[in-house]
């Protein structure tokens, strides 16, 4: 009954990599903003159009890459750990302590 093990991992490695995808795209906006702010504070010396901060596929691509592999690397250890918690002991312990202690909350996510 429900979800299997691979679904899970699949499903919690979906939302981890979209949320490093979200910040991926935060990062460029943030980026993409300060570069004028960035460039208040050259050198005298430098004149304009001297060093080119513009955005280019190498920076996306890269942006991608890293936001793709942190969404993956930080997401597949929580992902295993949580598809191998096993439902029915956590229930049986959460009954066994509602006999001894009264009505307690049932964590899901208890490892």
């Amino acid at each position: 009954m429900g979800a299997g093990r691979s679904r899970l991992v699949r499903q919690l490695l979906t939302e981890s990599t979209v949320l490093s995808l979200l910040g991926g795209l935060a990062g460029l906006l943030v980026a993409f903003g300060g570069r004028k702010i960035l460039w208040s504070f050259r050198p005298p010396f430098l004149l304009d159009g001297s060093i080119d901060l513009s955005f280019d596929a190498r920076v996306l691509g890269f942006t991608v890459a890293i936001s793709l592999l942190t969404g993956l690397v930080f997401g597949i250890i929580p992902a295993i750990k949580a598809s191998r918690t096993d439902i029915n002991e956590i229930l049986k312990s959460a009954a066994v302590a509602e006999r001894w202690a009264g009505p307690t909350i049932v964590c899901a996510a208890c490892w």
